[in-house]
């Protein structure tokens, strides 16, 4: 193959300024800034110009967002992308890796969203689905770099959209593998002059659906004659070898273009990558004109070109920049971090440094720095945060030369290199004696999401630890590498069956069993059921709840009397609609409590109205069982079941509990029952009467007044009158008309009987009308003494204002020093509970009654409340009364 032509080498401090500024600022995940090297290695694979002119000016949105796995080479890609627009004028781009970019208002401001490397993403708002859809068929383009098939797990469309999905990648990145050219005439694959090539890169095998050649232009796909590219069976999902790697297709009036390269970041210092990617994007935004008939319609199709003998990848081929020289800072920090005699503090702000300019170039002298007392972790941090293979090899150098117990950090920082190598040195670590070393290397090796890392794990003697481990790796490998998604299953199904393991992990291994494989963990959860640890019986019941089809229900409900009760009350507890109502109602009728509750409580949760009647037997006994059905029966949203207590109330069944129905009602707060209510409170039955005014009292609203009132000689017990006070108290103070219910209680009050009386003057002191203030001023003329004070007790009880200047114009000319005492005291509890009223105006209201506190305990009282504002006024009042008078003392009674 001949040597593909290079455009000329040009960068400037422009393009530091672009890649260390402008890329950093995106939001969401934080790469180390670009090296100059980098830079340089991008704007030399430039092409010069693009191959179509723009009809108008384009906007590319350069989406990264990651939601899973997160590729380093993602800040090169978005330099290569911006400058591709720039320098040949074929677009303007914005990097984000915000999902606000989707609001249709703003998504429709861009011709083509390019997806870099994003991994994972769910697109969980059906808006953001709706516009990208509606973005590409209405006329515009979606491009998409190596991860852009691992996204959108859960919605079909999106998957269909870019062509292709993810199902592993047998090619890693160190592969050096042969890719053959479907298409050598077509316009977006120009750059590799009909020629098929070797390259250096991951590359994706394609699940079917949605690829296929039926729906897809493919351009490139892996050469399969080269013997280089064969992989062990158990790692190829396909059966017909065919591994594409580049496509076009159309969508509506819209284009898309995918490559699957970009993994590793010298794809972007490539120019016929760069070149092929630049086609394609213009192919997406309509400015290059492009064949996207499907593959398998092509008649006759086109002849492919393979790969050629000789194994030189195209990075190989491509020259490289020539290395920038080290700028005057970098040497600076070289020259500090190299000096024996600097102080700490000095090297630690060099650290700093270098990590924030990303001094590769000082990775031997920050080395040595590890061995220095108390930098171990500090250097660790900084080279992790590298990237760069030098980085990497120098902490497995570290690994191996710092004492055991000061290892851990290195070990950690060991994950920014995730290769074989460093595989197995994490995997001599987890072997090792040392504590501390083990578990961080363990940890490491967990975090990977590699194949060899997981079986790293698994090759650990089992205990605790290794195995909590190996858990953890197991949801890893899961999500980032689906190929081995079935051996981490298949591990974790091993880890539930392990007796000899402890409850905690093997719970453990079934939850993350059923976030990677629902099927498979409700599968292996059935037998543990009847497991003799209550906890795992507990975890695999509530895992059953979630999926309860009618066969498992079936078999459940033949063999629920024989569960242990606390898996039955589990399972019970995890189940949130109707389908588990056979099970409910059969724990519903157990003498069981523990049982008999989780079943209400389930039963509650599904609203099912004609299980919750079962539970009306219930109410004719006392006890937990009788409170559980009263508490589900009256807080059931479900309407039907009002409906259906109204229904069986009005047939007055002697089967029905008739007052458990009524305060049911009332419970419920059904005003169609108020007919029911008001006979009930005429019944002989002091139980049913007694539940008929519990339920008055909570239906009763305003407008009600006359009703209730005329209820008052019904109410033979103590326990009516309580209940009907509380209705008549409800009705008075919301009476549409204060002055009409002033005389509708003065009305009731001449001809009520005597233990009526209190509850009609307590409803007075409620009413807002000038006739009842009246009225009560003249009750306290009455010559009964008696009376005189139940007046005084519903004034004080009212904490109104006008109750409150009764009472002390009453106090101000009482003969009967005990009721001026029961006055006094009412104005004292009144004045600090008044509603839109100042802490300044309640002292002048305790100003105005000192005086008519004749007994210290008024006063004591007085001075009391005063001290608890913090106003001038009431400094003033202290320093006027309290000098005067002596040390307050405890009350020892009160009037009556």
């Amino acid at each position: 193959m001949k040597k593909m032509s290079r455009p000329r080498t040009r960068f400037a401090a422009l393009l530091v300024l672009l890649a260390t500024t402008a890329l950093r600022a995106a939001p969401g995940q934080v790469f180390p800034p670009l090296t100059e090297a980098e830079i340089a290695g991008v704007e030399a694979a430039l092409p010069d110009k693009a191959v179509a002119t723009p009809a108008q000016p384009r906007r590319v949105l350069v989406f990264y967002r990651t939601e899973g796995f997160v590729h380093a080479s993602i800040p090169v890609g978005r330099l290569a992308l911006q400058r591709l627009g720039e320098k040949t004028g074929a677009y303007s781009s914005v990097a984000s890796d915000d999902m606000a970019m989707f609001e249709p208002t703003v998504l429709n401001t861009f011709d083509a969203v390019m997806f870099l490397n994003s991994t994972g993403l769910r697109f969980e708002k059906p808006e953001h689905r709706k516009a990208l859809l509606d973005f590409v068929r209405g006329g515009k383009g979606v491009a998409g770099m190596h991860a852009a098939t691992d996204n959108f797990p859960s919605w079909p469309e999106g998957q269909a959209l870019m062509g292709g999905v993810f199902h592993g990648h047998p090619w890693n990145g160190n592969s050096v593998s042969a890719v053959k050219n479907d298409d050598p005439a077509h316009t977006v694959n120009a750059g590799f002059g009909g020629q098929g090539f070797w390259i250096r890169e991951e590359i994706y095998q394609m699940g079917t659906p949605p690829y296929s050649r039926d729906r897809l232009r493919v351009l490139l796909s892996l050469d399969m004659s080269k013997p280089e590219n064969a992989r062990p069976a158990n790692l190829i999902k396909r059966t017909d070898n065919d591994f594409a790697i580049s496509w076009v297709r159309t969508e509506g009036k819209g284009r898309v273009f995918y490559t699957s390269l970009g993994h590793n970041s010298d794809i972007y210092f490539t120019p016929a990558i760069l070149r092929h990617v630049l086609d394609g994007l213009q192919f997406a935004l309509g400015d290059l004109t492009a064949d996207a008939t499907p593959s398998a319609q092509l008649k006759p199709a086109p002849l492919p070109v393979l790969a050629p003998a000789e194994k030189t990848t195209l990075q190989e081929l491509t020259p490289k920049p020539p290395k920038p020289p080290a700028t005057p800072e970098e040497t600076a920090l070289r020259a500090t971090l190299a000096d024996a005699k600097a102080t700490d503090e000095s090297l630690r702000i060099a650290l700093d440094q270098a990590r924030r300019l990303g001094a590769f170039g000082a990775v031997p002298e920050i080395e040595k720095l590890a061995l220095r007392a108390g930098f171990a972790e500090r250097v660790a941090a900084v080279l992790g945060s590298f990237r760069r293979p030098a980085a990497g090899a120098a902490l497995i150098r570290l690994s191996n030369t710092l004492p055991e117990g000061a290892r851990s950090p290195v070990l950690q920082a060991l994950a920014a290199y995730p290769g074989p190598d460093v595989v197995k040195h994490l995997a001599t670590a987890a072997a090792g004696t040392d504590p501390a070393d083990a578990t961080a290397a363990r940890e490491t090796l967990a975090s990977l999401g590699r194949a060899d890392a997981f079986a790293a794990l698994a090759a650990l003697p089992s205990n605790p630890e290794n195995t909590r481990a190996l858990i953890s790796a197991a949801s890893t490998l899961a999500v980032r590498d689906r190929s081995g998604a079935k051996a981490a299953i298949a591990k974790l199904r091993s880890i539930l069956s392990d007796q000899a393991l402890g409850a905690p992990l093997r719970i453990e291994a079934l939850r993350t069993l059923a976030k990677l494989d629902h099927a498979s963990a409700l599968q292996a959860a059935d037998p543990l059921l009847t497991s003799r640890d209550r906890r795992i019986r507990q975890a695999a019941a509530s895992l059953l709840a979630t999926d309860l089809t009618p066969a498992r229900m079936e078999t459940l409900a033949k063999g629920w009397d024989k569960l242990p009760v606390d898996t039955r009350v589990a399972l019970l507890a995890a189940t949130e609609g109707t389908e588990a109502l056979p099970l409910v109602r059969l724990s519903m009728s157990s003498n069981d409590i523990q049982l008999y509750e989780a079943g209400v409580r389930a039963a509650l949760r599904a609203g099912d109205a004609d299980t919750l009647l079962s539970l009306l037997p219930r109410l004719a006994k006392k006890g937990r069982a009788c409170d559980l059905a009263r508490v589900a029966l009256a807080s059931c949203s479900n309407p039907r079941l009002t409906d259906q207590l109204r229904a069986l109330a009005t047939k007055a069944d002697p089967a029905s509990p008739m007052p458990a129905l009524i305060g049911l009602l009332g419970d419920r707060a059904d005003r169609e029952s108020l007919p029911l209510v008001l006979a009930a409170c005429a019944s002989d039955s002091d139980e049913l009467r007694a539940s008929a005014f519990g339920a008055l009292a909570a239906l009763a609203a305003p407008g009600d007044l006359p009703v209730v009132l005329a209820l008052a000689p019904k109410a033979r017990k103590s326990a009516d009158r309580r209940e009907w006070r509380k209705a008549l108290f409800n009705v008075a103070a919301t009476h549409p008309s204060g002055p009409e219910a002033a005389r509708l209680l003065l009305a009731r009050f001449d001809a009520a009987a005597a233990v009526e009386r209190p509850a009609i003057i307590g409803a007075l002191t409620l009413v807002q009308a000038p006739q009842a203030s009246v009225a009560l001023s003249g009750m306290l003329e009455s010559p009964e003494a008696g009376s005189r004070k139940e007046v005084l007790r519903a004034l004080s009880a009212a904490r109104a204002r006008e109750s409150l200047d009764i009472l002390m114009g009453f106090a101000a000319g009482a003969s009967a020093d005990d009721e001026r005492i029961l006055a006094l005291q009412g104005c004292i509890e009144t004045v600090p509970t008044l509603e839109s009223t100042t802490n300044k105006m309640r002292v002048e209201l305790f100003r105005k009654l000192w005086p008519l506190a004749f007994r210290q305990e008024e006063k004591d009282a007085i001075l009391s409340a005063v001290r608890q504002y913090k106003e001038r006024s009431a400094i003033q009042f202290l320093e006027e009364f309290a000098a005067r008078e002596p040390a307050p003392k405890p009350v020892i009674g009160s009037a009556n």
